[in-house]
């Protein structure tokens, strides 16, 4: 039987989830309640067998003030502040949310492999719009 192989940022970004879900002390319901998922697929997520999606990452983003920068790049604070509850207005100022969402825009129908390409480039400050994947380009 094959070992799966893992990306180290891969590896590296789930701890941070991990790390995250400690510090608030949250159950894996409540991620699952937050990204409108069920909870088997918040265990996948942590268990390295799939990755959340942009729209995942936004919403824990926006309700548990989570640094979406952190997040992708492990650089700065895990939270954005120590207000209670979350502030439409504080989360829209965060770049890489604002970054996030315009992938979640390009990536709705894209193939779940082409998430990992955008983290990268996400968290090496690719601050240009994002393109299309090129399973998304249509043929001239």
């Amino acid at each position: 039987m094959a070992t799966k192989q893992i990306k180290p940022e891969l590896e590296e970004y789930t701890l941070r989830i991990k790390a995250f879900v400690k510090e608030l002390e949250l159950r894996q319901q409540d991620l699952a309640n937050s990204a409108d998922v069920k909870r088997p697929t918040i265990a996948a997520y942590l268990g390295q067998e799939s990755q959340p999606s942009m729209s995942t990452l936004s919403k824990w983003c926006r309700d548990f003030r989570l640094n979406g920068h952190w997040l992708l790049t492990g650089e700065g604070e895990m939270l954005l502040s120590n207000k209670q509850g979350p502030s439409v207005d504080d989360t829209e100022e965060d770049p890489i949310v604002k970054r996030m969402r315009e992938a979640q825009r390009i990536l709705a129908d894209a193939p779940p492999e082409v998430l990992y390409d955008v983290i990268k480039n996400i968290t090496q400050g690719d601050t240009g719009k994002a393109e299309p994947h090129q399973s998304q380009k249509k043929a001239s």
